[in-house]
C-alpha cells in the first residue's frame, strides 16, 4: 500500500479507526475522538493558554473573589487543581502566627 497524505478529517478518522483495534463495543465514543482532541489542543495551544490564564488570574482577583473554572478533560482538570493549591498554601502560611 502506497502512503499518501491525509487530506480530510474523514480520511484521518478512517486511518485512526484502522490503527486502533476495536474492543468489541466497549467504548461508546469514536476511536478518533482522542486524536482530534489532541490536534485541537495543540493547534489552539489550549493547555498553554490555560496555564497562562491560571498564573495571571490571581493577580487581578479581589482578595475575597471567587473563580470558577470548568474543565472538560483530565489534562485541564489537573492543571486547574494544581493552580488552586498554591494560593491556598500561601493563604494558610499568611494566617499562621510568625515564630
Amino acid at each position: 500500500m502506497k502512503a499518501r497524505p491525509i487530506q480530510t478529517t474523514t480520511e484521518l478518522a478512517q486511518v485512526v479507526t484502522r490503527a486502533i483495534p476495536s474492543r468489541a463495543g466497549l467504548h461508546q465514543i469514536h476511536p478518533a475522538t482522542r486524536t482530534f482532541m489532541a490536534l485541537r489542543l495543540a493547534v489552539n495551544q489550549e493547555l498553554e493558554n490555560l496555564e497562562a490564564f491560571l498564573v495571571k488570574v490571581w493577580r487581578v482577583m479581589a482578595p475575597a473573589g471567587r473563580l470558577v473554572v470548568v474543565s472538560f478533560h483530565s489534562l485541564e482538570d489537573r492543571m486547574v487543581k494544581q493552580a488552586f493549591v498554591a494560593p491556598k498554601k500561601q493563604a494558610l502560611r499568611a494566617s499562621l502566627p510568625s515564630t
